[in-house]
């Protein structure tokens, strides 16, 4: 099963023992493209799972970022956002990934070149939910 697994163990646990299915001749390759680009366009993907995707599809099928965006509709300037926030310190990621500071206001902070003060804006970021508004 390529697509769908979870629907059809939930048919199979109702004891339904017909459902519609495609069957498709593809390669571990398509499959594993086809995969990683339905993970990318579910809605609940965190900056950084997202970054972790691109990542595997680059690193692992070869692609380049041209083709992540003509298989995900995602805009190239989009992929490199999320790509960039692999590059972060692990706190920075790990407070973009639990969503106490967003994307964008990890970009902003990440401007800042004296580490020490950066850090201190993050835990103030942290601490006070900073929007880049403020």
């Amino acid at each position: 099963i390529v697509f769908g697994d979870r629907r059809y163990l939930a048919c199979k646990k109702l004891g339904m023992t017909k459902i519609k299915a495609a069957i498709v001749d593809a390669t571990d390759e398509e499959i594993a493209i086809d995969r990683t680009v339905e993970n990318i366009q579910r809605i609940d993907l965190t900056p950084l799972e997202e970054a972790l995707q691109y990542q595997a599809m680059i690193e692992k099928l070869g692609m380049k970022v041209e083709d992540i965006e003509r298989m995900t509709g995602k805009e190239i300037r989009t992929v490199y956002r999320k790509l960039a926030l692999l590059k972060y310190p692990e706190a920075v990621k790990g407070a973009v990934h639990s969503g106490k500071v967003s994307l964008t206001v990890a970009e902003v902070l990440m401007t800042c070149t004296d580490e020490a003060h950066r850090d201190y804006l993050f835990e103030t970021a942290i601490e006070n939910g900073i929007t880049v508004a403020i």
